[in-house]
């Protein structure tokens, strides 16, 4: 399954990003602050989308499309 974590660096994005890793999903970690996406497990990840919630073009592909 592909999932998209809105919110992948607080608390419980960073769970949600381990556990559906962990369960073998596609994970996209969508995030503000690139800065913070090292708090997330890099390897747990498919693709990470910095500042795509401003953008709204950039986070409809990324949730209707998924590419």
């Amino acid at each position: 399954m592909r999932l998209l974590v809105v919110g992948a660096t607080g608390s419980l994005g960073r769970l949600a990003v381990a556990e559906a890793a962990q369960r073998g999903h596609n994970v996209t970690a969508l995030v503000r602050d690139p800065a913070r996406v090292g708090h997330v497990s890099r390897h747990d990840l498919a693709r990470v989308l910095i500042d795509a919630a401003e953008r709204p073009d950039y986070l409809h592909q990324a949730i209707v499309v998924g590419s």
